[in-house]
């Protein structure tokens, strides 16, 4: 009886341990859909969020790994990332998992990217959608041209650069 437990112990460990791949590396321009939260189904790597965020997630090898090795390891690869792509990030948030049986702890901390001015980073997306909001704010009298005018002109900027 005993031996049947071990044994039955050992292959799940063992089924659980080749079934994950902690070294899956996610490219930034692919946009999948998710079902369930979007920060449980990502897998270890960087995700840059459409927001001007980018999600750093690390996750465990083994079950030895702290949780707080692996903040250290997405702090790293964030000042990785950043210094290649000559940005500036701050800190936001931080999601943790702690290692059970079958499941390897994971870690994963979002940043704010910045501006080298401190304002925030702003994609072309993002500009299209703000140019968008203060249009209808425009066609319903809430705002007048002139506001319009200045508010949308760095907005303008940015979908204008290269």
């Amino acid at each position: 009886m005993l031996r049947t437990i071990i044994f039955l112990f050992t292959m799940t460990f063992f089924i659980s341990l080749s079934a994950q791949d902690s070294h899956q590396k996610i490219d930034l321009n692919v946009n999948k859909s998710y079902s369930g939260s979007f920060h449980s189904q990502m897998q270890q790597g960087v995700y840059n969020n459409k927001d001007g965020t980018i999600t750093v997630v690390e996750v465990g090898g083994t079950g030895f790994v702290s949780l707080k090795k692996l903040k250290k390891r997405a702090d790293k690869t964030m000042s990785e990332h950043a210094k290649r792509n000559n940005l500036e990030y701050k800190f936001i948030s931080e999601t943790q998992r702690k290692m059970s049986v079958g499941v390897f702890p994971k870690v994963s901390r979002t940043y704010q990217i910045i501006n080298t001015d401190g304002s925030k980073f702003m994609t072309k997306e993002m500009a299209i959608e703000k140019i968008k909001e203060y249009n209808e704010l425009l066609k319903l009298n809430v705002i007048t041209q002139e506001e319009y005018d200045s508010v949308t002109k760095k907005f303008k900027k940015i979908l204008l650069e290269n």
